[in-house]
């Protein structure tokens, strides 16, 4: 819900059972303001259908 985010998702890693956090930014200088971590760039993202996926959390 933040300008220039462009999804977010959660998930568990079961070989170390870490709780992983992601976040995809429309922008390369971008990030979650307070957010520590790695930061990896994308260089190209397909989203076929992206159009018709509901806004928010599904669960």
């Amino acid at each position: 819900a933040r300008d220039g985010a462009v999804c977010a998702a959660a998930a568990v890693d079961t070989g170390r059972w870490e709780l992983v956090l992601f976040s995809l930014w429309a922008q390369e200088t971008q990030r979650a303001p307070g957010a520590d971590g790695e930061v990896f760039r994308v260089l190209h993202l397909s989203a076929p259908g992206r159009a018709r996926l509901p806004r928010g959390r599904q669960w």
